[in-house]
């Protein structure tokens, strides 16, 4: 990816475009395990962001080491330089933990059996989520993203010469990567 100058306007939600599903699920995984503490990483207490202000001044502001921070960072320097990409990431996952809520989602997921505190998630909930439009308040309209969700389900479990092109339905039960709970994350690292 070439490096792009950080956007100096932040674009409306329902304008931003999709993301390289490949991507977005890498650095949702890289975001989680920086969240988990289980990467390696520098404190985001040692970056901050330096603000031009309107009189000329500068201002710096530090970031704390806590989870949220440490996941941001993981997924911004997953994207490089591409600050588009990044903010495009970023908004995807911020509106794919609000519908993470969803009792729709809840046959996406699976308990790890390795694992007890990691859930299995399956590959087309990563894939919509990168693709599916966000609503003009920044979050994902349920019923076209599980649709979304489905749709993709289903081709995965078809041969690709048969794979339907648009509405199908499927049973969620492959295509799982791994992430550890936010009840787990927040309990901090394995031990």
């Amino acid at each position: 990816m070439s490096p792009r100058k950080a956007p100096t306007t932040m674009p409306r939600p329902e304008a931003i475009p999709p993301v390289a599903p490949d991507q977005f699920q890498f650095g949702v995984l890289l975001a989680s395990a920086a969240f988990g503490y289980r990467m390696p990483m520098d404190s985001p207490a040692k970056q901050g962001v330096t603000l031009r202000m309107e009189d000329g001044s500068t201002c710096r502001l530090a970031f704390t080491d806590i989870p949220e921070n440490r996941a941001m960072i993981a997924m911004r320097d997953h994207f490089g330089g591409d600050h588009e990409a990044f903010f495009a990431a970023a908004m995807r996952f911020f509106a794919l933990m609000r519908v993470w809520k969803s009792p729709r989602n809840k046959a996406w997921l699976r308990p790890a059996e390795d694992d007890p505190r990691s859930i299995m998630v399956h590959d087309a909930v990563f894939r919509s989520a990168a693709r599916v439009p966000l609503n003009a308040e920044g979050c994902f309209d349920e019923g076209p993203f599980f649709a979304q969700v489905e749709e993709y389900a289903a081709a995965d479990e078809q041969p690709p010469s048969r794979r339907p092109r648009t509405g199908a339905k499927a049973q969620p039960n492959n295509q799982l990567q791994r992430t550890r709970s936010a009840k787990a994350r927040r309990r901090g690292p394995r031990r």
